[in-house]
């Protein structure tokens, strides 16, 4: 998971709560604080490896879903109904 970070703070509870998903699911994964998040993104759609989870700001997601970098899975979710229609 990529994340661009606040500070200590967040960058702890983020792995703090990552760490209890992985103990719960049983599904390994780790979290990385991003200097530069949206260099760091960028650069990991280029070499064809983006990070599985990341955060993405408003701003960017145009630039992302429009070259194909994001899939539109939603409608393929179980429990699609739980979510508002316009999320």
């Amino acid at each position: 998971m990529l994340i661009g970070s606040s500070g200590s703070a967040e960058t702890a509870a983020v792995k703090s709560a990552v760490a209890d998903w992985s103990k719960s699911s049983g599904t390994q994964a780790t979290v990385t604080a991003a200097s530069d998040l949206a260099q760091q993104l960028s650069q990991g759609f280029a070499s064809g490896k983006p990070a599985d989870v990341f955060y993405l700001s408003a701003d960017q997601l145009s630039v992302y879903s429009g070259n194909g970098s994001l899939e539109a899975y939603g409608d393929s979710l179980t429990n699609k109904g739980d979510f508002y229609p316009s999320l």
